[in-house]
């Protein structure tokens, strides 16, 4: 079915009442086009359009070339009308007239009219009486009546050709009938001869509403289908009983109705759009300066975080000078003590020259006293070699602390580094400690040892 929302009734219908629907237009030859452009369905508006029951859709009355016929029809009357009033002014000895009338040409087979000479009609009923809204809820049996009796009732009341076309739409909420009707009357006068014109009012359903409105009734009583309010018979007896008459209603097409539908919901929905936009307006306001708050807050935490991992960076740093300090100080001791044994051993070395040449008559022990010293001499080169490294590993030391230091200052925002360098930092200079401390230790025992050879020798030589 039509997604185009049900249209429910304007006007309610009274339970058991249906009134039958007949209404006729004035109709111009040029806009025919248009009842074949609604009869085929090809564009246009088809909101409301079932387009699964256009197939349903058929033309029961009237030519396929119904159309061009009746444009013939009109254009011979145009010439033959045309022959016959200048026939009637020669024949009146009228040529002056005559003459003119050729130079204006063909005319209209019709009197000046606004609506135009034909009529187009359409006849149904509420759906209600067939069953319900589209062809699915339909009583078919309903439709096959509605449809006999509305084509013996056009049949009858459009004789002799008047009924040109009829064509009924299965695809909308209600059945429904189109028509169109073309009234000739022969009307003959001495200055016009014999005219065929187009006029519609020579039908007595054309000329008189209310009698149209009553032929219809009757046509479709057995049907359950009744004739409408009578309501320009109501507005006379109220005149005359001097009242006032209830508002002319006017008709209003499907197509203007569901064109004024979508209008108020576009309104509707524009409204609505229009308040979802100014509270999207309102909510990305909102947002936005609860993003700035929260902007300001996250800003003046990050520098708050940051002044506090530089005051723990300054704090590594001077822990770190305080470290370098104080492993300067502990170096500078131990070179000093280096100094003082180097002293001591080249004291002791003069002192056994010394002893040498006065012990020249024991070669043999002195001989042996030289190879042993000689040993000493080894060691105390390889004591050296050994300060030397030392020496060697606190400048390492030295210059693996500015390289901390450095890359301290330059990662400064990151404290867990910084801990970790220094920490490793604290156990290098804790492992030169120590092994200053061996080699103190080992300074102590080897001098130890000098001293207690040396003893042995001036005890051997006689010299104490």
């Amino acid at each position: 079915m039509s997604v185009q929302q049900k249209i429910e009734n304007v006007f309610p219908i009274t339970e058991n009442r249906f009134p039958i629907v007949f209404r006729l237009e004035g109709l111009h030859p040029r806009d025919i086009w248009r009842i074949l452009m609604h009869d085929r369905r090809p564009g246009g508006d088809l909101s409301h359009v079932d387009p699964e029951a256009t197939r349903f859709n058929e033309r029961f009355f009237g030519e396929p070339d119904w159309d061009m016929k009746l444009k013939s029809e009109i254009r011979a009357a145009q010439e033959g009308n045309f022959a016959e009033k200048i026939r009637a002014l020669e024949a009146k000895s009228r040529k002056k007239d005559a003459e003119k009338f050729r130079r204006l040409g063909l005319s209209d087979p019709w009197n000046a009219c606004s609506v135009g000479p034909l009529r187009e009609g359409i006849i149904t009923v509420n759906k209600t009486w067939f069953g319900g809204a589209g062809i699915a809820e339909w009583d078919m049996q309903k439709v096959s009546d509605f449809k006999a009796a509305a084509m013996e009732f056009l049949q009858e009341n459009f004789p002799d050709g008047q009924l040109r076309y009829a064509s009924g739409h299965a695809d909308e909420e209600a059945y429904h009938i189109h028509f169109v009707v073309a009234v000739w009357r022969e009307k003959v006068s001495k200055n016009s001869g014999r005219q065929l014109l187009l006029q519609a009012s020579a039908n007595l359903l054309i000329a008189r509403y209310e009698t149209a409105q009553d032929l219809a009734g009757e046509a479709f009583a057995s049907l359950g289908i009744t004739r409408g309010e009578r309501r320009a018979e109501a507005a006379r007896a109220a005149k005359a009983a001097g009242q006032q008459s209830q508002e002319r209603r006017t008709h209003v097409p499907p197509s203007q109705w569901r064109t004024k539908l979508l209008a108020d919901a576009q309104a509707e929905a524009a409204q609505v759009l229009a308040g979802a936009q100014e509270g999207a307006r309102e909510a990305v306001n909102e947002a936005r300066d609860l993003g700035e708050k929260a902007i300001r807050k996250s800003r003046k935490r990050a520098i708050k975080e940051a002044r506090l991992r530089k005051e723990a960076a300054d704090r590594d740093v001077k822990r770190l000078e305080r470290g370098k300090l104080a492993l300067t100080e502990t170096v500078t001791h131990l070179r000093d003590e280096a100094d003082a044994a180097r002293d001591a051993c080249q004291q002791t070395w003069g002192e056994v020259a010394a002893w040498q040449d006065r012990a020249a008559e024991v070669a043999e022990e002195i001989e042996r006293a030289t190879v042993e010293l000689r040993l000493v001499r080894s060691e105390i080169g390889e004591e050296v070699a050994r300060r030397d490294r030392v020496r060697e590993e606190n400048e390492e030391a030295e210059k693996a602390r500015d390289k901390a230091r450095t890359e301290a200052l330059v990662a400064e925002g990151d404290s867990l580094k910084k801990k970790q360098m220094a920490r490793e930092l604290r156990e290098k200079l804790r492992l030169v400690q120590e092994r200053a401390l061996e080699e103190e230790r080992g300074w102590e025992l080897k001098r130890e040892r000098v001293g207690s050879e040396l003893a042995l020798e001036e005890e051997k030589l006689g010299l104490v």
